[in-house]
């Protein structure tokens, strides 16, 4: 993904436009049908960050570095991949 500048930056846009359509539901102007009331919008909501917080889970305790780049790092700035991600949430 790295070696490829132009791949590197459709993984952002597509980041960035998923998570505006992951919101359209709630804030966005079009029209809702009509069971989509406020306890439907509670329930999406929470199943959305439900799965946040399940994938982040996942990335943070995974037990080895999920892209081979982040090896590099290891010798440039001697720190592990893995101490480097557990360090944020220490």
């Amino acid at each position: 993904m790295l070696e490829s500048p132009a791949l590197h930056v459709a993984q952002h846009v597509g980041f960035c436009f998923f998570g505006v359509v992951m919101w359209m539901p709630l804030l966005g102007p079009l029209p809702k049908p009509a069971w989509f009331g406020n306890g439907a919008k509670l329930i999406y909501l929470l199943a959305v960050r439900f799965a946040g917080a399940a994938l982040a889970n996942v990335l943070a305790w995974a037990g080895s570095p999920l892209y081979p780049d982040y090896a590099e790092g290891e010798a440039e700035w001697g720190i592990t991949p893995l101490a480097d991600r557990a360090a944020p949430g220490s």
